[in-house]
């Protein structure tokens, strides 16, 4: 009795950051992982309080790939390139599947544990290759609500060879050399939002809206590929896209056409993976705690900072027994992620 009292009565002393990322093609936001990557999401936060992201940019960008950025500034035309100034590397975190939303930590091949500054965002199901591939590559977080659309913008734009680390650049506006600062995709900043644990819709206050989020998600959040229409839901629908693309092959597929697991062919093994997250969801906006999964615990974040509760909601909140085997439940039920396809 005394461990079950200490569940409740304990401090929940591990929360979810989210953070902002500021660029000149618009403004998105990440749920971290801090508990289920805390070395990662530590580091990361690292270079963010130093303000090393600040006139950073993209310096790769490849077509149902990934966009990559971190490791360079450039701050004016008169100052130029400059290298972002890297701590000692973390160690690798992996585990969870490098689908499409997720951030990513870049790294040295043949090196797994040689992560520092520089991280990048897949805009395609990238489990097939890079969920195993040097080590796997660790996801830290997911991007929230409408925010692949700016990710998305910044893949379709032209790219060009600048030798070096950036033989895959992408520019706005360029037509000649030089390139400078104006073609770049200039990342303004990278901050912390300041929210409220248990405010799951982010709009300032901790209420009943927060606790429906929670309730819609609970159990479900599976960090598989599956979400072929970017609903940010695992159902029929996109089984419907997986039939519409089966059979096939080449550069023409993408997630959309029901490729889950990123090696451009519809097939099989695809549907086994979206049968595996079917009923899921890859909306991380109630994972209070940054575990990776959406659970008991969440619910007591919400509890803790809950305000005025609306007299509709009160219904809604589970029974002190109900939450108590909730909470249990989530403790015992190991994460759903998938490990899957071969090295590249």
């Amino acid at each position: 009795m005394a461990m079950l009292a200490a569940l409740f009565l304990s401090p929940l002393t591990v929360r979810a950051t989210i953070v902002r990322y500021d660029t000149v093609q618009g403004s998105f936001d990440v749920r971290l992982f801090d508990t289920a990557t805390p070395l990662t999401t530590t580091n990361l936060l690292n270079y963010v309080n130093d303000g090393d992201y600040v006139d950073s940019f993209i310096h790769r960008s490849l077509t149902q790939f990934v966009i990559q950025g971190g490791g360079f500034t450039f701050e004016s035309d008169e100052v130029g390139l400059e290298s972002v100034p890297t701590d000692a590397p973390v160690a690798n975190e992996p585990g969870i599947s490098n689908i499409r939303n997720s951030i990513s930590m870049a790294k040295q091949g043949g090196d797994p544990d040689s992560a520092t500054s520089q991280w990048f965002f897949s805009v395609n199901h990238n489990t097939e290759n890079l969920d195993n591939q040097n080590g796997g590559f660790t996801v830290f977080g997911l991007v929230l609500g409408n925010g692949m659309s700016v990710v998305d913008a910044i893949v379709d734009l032209q790219t060009v060879n600048a030798g070096g680390a950036f033989t895959n650049l992408p520019v706005d506006g360029f037509s000649e050399a030089p390139i400078l600062k104006d073609h770049l995709v200039i990342i303004n900043s990278v901050s912390i939002l300041n929210v409220p644990d248990g405010d799951y819709d982010f709009d300032g206050s901790v209420d009943g809206a927060d606790l429906a989020i929670w309730e819609a998600d609970y159990g479900r959040l599976k960090l598989v590929g599956g979400d072929f229409n970017d609903d940010k839901e695992i159902d029929s629908a996109d089984l419907t896209a997986w039939e519409g693309g089966y059979g096939q092959q080449g550069g023409s597929v993408d997630y959309t056409d029901g490729d889950t697991n990123g090696d451009r062919a519809v097939n099989g093994m695809d549907f086994l993976a979206w049968q595996q997250g079917s009923g899921g969801t890859v909306d991380v906006a109630a994972d209070g705690d940054g575990s990776a999964q959406i659970n008991g615990l969440d619910f007591l974040l919400w509890q803790r900072d809950f305000g005025a509760l609306p007299l509709s909601s009160v219904n809604s909140v589970p029974e002190p027994a109900t939450l108590l085997l909730l909470c249990l439940g989530a403790l015992a039920k190991p994460r759903a992620v998938r490990k899957s396809g071969s090295a590249a």
